[in-house]
């Protein structure tokens, strides 16, 4: 027991499967990472969960099937009805560009510098 907990915590400190880290930070910590964008099937299925489990409450506890019955819902969705979800999938993608370049150019100029400390005379 005491071997595999060393094994744990070295495989955790290399950042590897299992090591703990804070949602949204990098490996280090040390910055927010940016969300990948949503794809419209995606927003479809948060939408289109929550009213399929009230209509089908033998869903409750059954994720397989109920991600079966969704995706077979989004395959024959009309594409007039399809087009909202695109619509909200293009807004992230926009949303996902501009963090993006936002977090480029935060990168690439650095960290702010700190001023010196003064010299004792």
């Amino acid at each position: 027991a005491a071997a595999a907990a060393a094994a744990d915590a070295t495989t955790a400190a290399r950042g590897g499967k299992g090591a703990k880290r804070g949602r949204g930070a990098n490996a280090d910590g040390s910055e927010p990472v940016v969300k990948r964008a949503a794809t419209a099937y995606s927003f479809y299925a948060k939408q289109r969960r929550p009213k399929l489990l009230e209509e089908r409450p033998e869903l409750k506890g059954q994720l397989g099937e109920l991600q079966k019955a969704v995706s077979a819902e989004w395959k024959v969705l009309p594409e007039e009805e399809r087009r909202v979800f695109e619509e909200q999938a293009a807004s992230d993608r926009e949303r996902r560009a501009a963090e993006l370049a936002q977090a480029s150019a935060q990168h690439q100029a650095g960290p702010p510098m700190e001023a010196p400390p003064a010299a004792a005379s």
